[in-house]
């Protein structure tokens, strides 16, 4: 017969170890459900995170996209305006080399005209037939400044004073003058150091030559290529001593007391710009 003490004592052991187990399985119950709960709210604050970067990086890619094409639009901006400048800045060089050569034209122009022992009167060229130059040609000048019809026309190239022609038709402003390449203008002339005389008048059909007739051909072994032809005043509207052209040719027939000369003109007409008109009058 067992004792009733020992009988309670292995009662409460039974227990003691159920109730152990009990709170071992709760306590491994709750960290297993904290587990679970806890493993999706990481995954989720994991995903958000990915999906906040990547959004991010999109507004930063597209926010940078724009910000270079404004960038390059304005560099275009930018470009062009320099361009203009430059343009601008090249014109203004080119007008400014233009009014410099033109300066020093004038100024060589107002030189030579102090320097003409006649007195004179400074016209531009205004008007030019395209198609036949050597016929005619206008300038600025007319009654209203002094001019008269038959008055010479002289001018100043490349260091040379030559003779251009003569007015042939005066306006108040203006004025038609014909050079003496002219066929129809007929100047007397002289050779310069062979002193034989002749009569020059435009070439026809050469409109930038002209030709000296009456030339005494016994003069023919004084006569050199080059030598200058100057005006020799006798019976003639135009001064004494001015430079027509160089002696280029000289041809003859056997049976001819004369020969003729072609020359090349001193001004070459179809580059001038400015001429003098010559007046009656002398300088004091």
């Amino acid at each position: 017969m067992k004792s009733p003490y020992h009988a309670g004592n292995s009662g409460d052991g039974k227990g003691l170890i159920l109730s152990l187990l009990i709170v071992t399985s709760l306590i491994l119950l709750g960290f297993s459900d904290r587990a679970s709960v806890e493993k999706p709210k990481s995954y989720g604050l994991s995903l958000l995170a990915f999906f906040q970067g990547a959004s991010q990086s999109t507004i930063s890619f597209f926010a940078d996209s724009f910000n270079s094409i404004g960038e390059l639009k304005a560099l275009k901006e930018n470009y062009e305006k320099t361009q203009k400048l430059l343009e601008n800045y090249a014109g203004v060089e080119r007008e400014l080399e233009s009014l410099r050569a033109e300066n020093r034209l004038l100024k060589e122009q107002l030189d030579f005209s102090s320097e003409v022992e006649y007195r004179n009167v400074s016209a531009k060229i205004i008007g030019k037939e395209p198609e036949n130059f050597f016929s005619s040609f206008v300038i600025n000048k007319g009654t209203r400044d002094g001019l008269k019809r038959d008055m010479a026309v002289v001018a100043y190239d490349n260091g040379l004073y030559g003779l251009v022609g003569k007015v042939e038709e005066t306006g108040v402003n203006s004025s038609i003058v014909i050079p003496i390449t002219n066929s129809q203008c007929f100047v007397a002339a002289r050779l310069q150091k062979s002193r034989n005389e002749g009569l020059v008048n435009g070439l026809q059909g050469n409109g930038n030559s002209l030709v000296m007739k009456y030339v005494n051909k016994k003069a023919y072994g004084m006569i050199s290529q080059g030598e200058l032809v100057l005006t020799s005043g006798m019976k003639s509207l135009y001064p004494q001593g001015v430079f027509i052209g160089r002696v280029e040719t000289m041809a003859f027939e056997d049976y001819d007391t004369s020969m003729e000369l072609t020359l090349t003109p001193i001004i070459d007409i179809s580059r001038i710009e400015y001429v003098f008109v010559l007046t009656e009058d002398v300088h004091d």
